[in-house]
């Protein structure tokens, strides 16, 4: 399991030289404007909690030490996308929009990559073993600390009563991700786990399918942020 660890680790930081990354991390741009991007991400936050709820989570662990650790994991993580929805709503993204015009927003022919992220993971993983879900978690788990940790540094370069009550795209989540990462505890159970050929191969290709799907989707984002003719407004429609 280490080399699958060590390729999460490498397409971690070649997903981290996405130019959505150093669109977030320019300081010339505005705090408000480089969080516009925001809105597009409902298809993915929402869409996780049915993949850790339904999907990942399985009722009958067996006893399994692997599946345990990841039915913890998925049950701690399943309701994240309520801070989601209060931070979309505290930054006033998209409020003057109708319900028709949301879903244009979230269903145009323009974002079909960043929606198509959880069915793609969901083929993935549903009924795979435990092991080729522990390589997708941790994936997935690297994906959001890129995301999360940028998003965390401009959270705080907005004003006091702008970021106060924030938590899905603060320091919050970071540290509550961080706090019960399923390599903190289980961290030796995980490393000393022996795969076969068969499952090292399906593993890496898990892996690999999910950062190429990140990849697609944050490239998609980026071509929102680019068209977008005043993103900075915080009220935006579908390109």
């Amino acid at each position: 399991m280490q080399a699958i660890l060590q390729l999460v680790e490498t397409r971690k930081q070649q997903f981290a030289a996405l130019p959505i990354f150093q669109y977030i991390q320019d300081q010339q741009i505005t705090p408000k404007q480089r969080l516009c991007w925001l809105p597009c991400l409902a298809p993915l936050s929402l869409g996780f909690g049915d993949l850790w709820r339904d999907i990942l989570y399985r009722q009958d662990d067996q006893g399994d030490p692997l599946q345990i650790l990841i039915n913890r994991h998925t049950k701690e993580d399943a309701n994240h996308w309520k801070w989601y929805i209060g931070d979309i709503q505290k930054l006033g993204f998209l409020e003057d929009l109708r319900f028709s015009q949301t879903l244009d927003f979230l269903w145009n022919a323009n974002t079909p990559q960043t929606r198509q992220v959880c069915l793609k993971i969901a083929g993935l993983t549903y009924k795979a073993e435990p092991a080729i879900v522990l390589a997708a978690i941790e994936a997935l788990e690297a994906t959001a600390n890129v995301v999360f940790t940028l998003t965390a540094q401009v959270i705080q370069e907005l004003p006091i009563d702008e970021r106060a009550g924030l938590r899905y795209f603060s320091s919050v989540h970071l540290l509550e991700d961080s706090s019960h990462s399923i390599f903190d505890t289980d961290q030796q159970l995980v490393e000393d786990l022996v795969l076969s050929d068969a499952q090292r191969q399906q593993a890496i290709d898990v892996v690999e399918e999910i950062f190429q799907s990140f990849e697609a989707a944050f490239q998609e984002i980026m071509d929102y942020v680019e068209q977008s003719p005043a993103p900075h407004r915080g009220v935006l429609l579908a390109v």
